[in-house]
């Protein structure tokens, strides 16, 4: 169930890590931008683990991509991936967080951006 709440204010620093979300191989840019290219490239999907000392949250800001084409929208299956290939973290965001010493269940927060690729 998503939950639309608003991030309580906080001061102070934050830590924050980059993941690796995965991301798409491509061979048309043309479907993502008005003057895309014809020239293969991987397109990075970021994910960050975010951790407020003082208050102890820990967030992360996306999910990335998943390599199961199931589980994605038919509109992102018939006009995303006809030419951009979804391809998963080399490591599962659950691992990730483990190296770092975070639990999965420690995460209180997830931050979606709003766009079509799903599932997030």
């Amino acid at each position: 169930m998503a939950l639309n709440r608003p991030i309580p204010l906080a001061t102070g620093a934050v830590e924050i890590v980059l993941l690796d979300g995965g991301g798409f191989t491509t061979t048309d840019d043309t479907k993502i931008h008005e003057d895309g290219h014809l020239e293969p490239y991987y397109l990075y999907d970021w994910c960050f683990f975010i951790h407020h000392r003082a208050t102890g949250r820990r967030m992360l800001w996306d999910l990335g991509i998943h390599n199961d084409r199931e589980l994605y929208t038919p509109f992102v299956l018939n006009y995303h991936w006809t030419s951009c290939n979804p391809v998963g973290p080399r490591k599962s965001l659950i691992t990730q967080l483990e190296d770092l010493g975070v639990m999965a269940e420690e995460i209180d927060t997830v931050i979606f951006r709003q766009e079509p690729k799903s599932p997030h």
